[in-house]
């Protein structure tokens, strides 16, 4: 694992947690990568340095911390989506991914998910992933901050099967199921004719 700067190695709560506590290194454009450090996104919002930050100056809050003391933070308001790099560029064994999930204090706490935890880092990717986190609406405004721990990343196995394709439908094995989808949510009878 490689350290960007001012990324943070990720830590585990607990000997039995499953997730790795990550933290935001700066809020990044998506949409383009840095000239100078390819490997990542172009930055927006750098927490170390806030003054450079002028697309979101209005938004920069200090935040003083128990043992800590006084660190620059993001105002994140409800419904506004962003995206913020992780700090680091992994190398991942082939049959290896990472996903980028919410943590349960935070979601139920304070509203604050992550959008894309269900897309996959996959083994051969060798740049900076990001959370792209929101705060739902019905809860107040969440200001972001360097030694927060925002999201979580959980590693797993992968399985690549190889694809065939047959000749024909009926090369396709039966079930007892057959092409029913409906009645395992319990929103339908399985007994009464499917909705129109």
């Amino acid at each position: 694992m490689f350290l960007i700067s001012g990324g943070r190695l990720p830590t585990r709560g607990s000997k039995e947690a499953m997730g790795y506590d990550v933290y935001p290194r700066a809020i990044v454009d998506v949409a383009c990568f840095d000239e100078k450090l390819f490997y990542t996104r172009k930055s927006l919002f750098d927490f170390t340095e806030p003054e450079k930050s002028h697309p979101f100056y209005s938004r920069i809050v200090e935040a003083s911390l128990p043992n800590i003391g006084v660190s620059w933070g993001y105002r994140l308001e409800p419904g506004e989506i962003i995206h913020v790099g992780i700090g680091f560029v992994a190398e991942l064994p082939n049959d290896r991914i990472y996903t980028v999930r919410s943590r349960s204090g935070l979601a139920s706490r304070h509203g604050l998910i992550v959008l894309n935890c269900d897309i996959p880092v996959d083994s051969d990717y060798r740049a900076e992933a990001n959370a792209m986190l929101t705060v739902l609406h019905g809860y107040p405004h969440l200001v972001i901050h360097s030694s927060m721990r925002i999201a979580q990343i959980v590693f797993e196995r992968r399985y690549a099967p190889r694809l065939t394709i047959v000749n024909s439908f009926e090369d396709i094995g039966r079930t007892k199921r057959g092409q029913n989808g409906f009645g395992s949510t319990g929103l339908f009878d399985s007994s009464s004719p499917l909705p129109p």
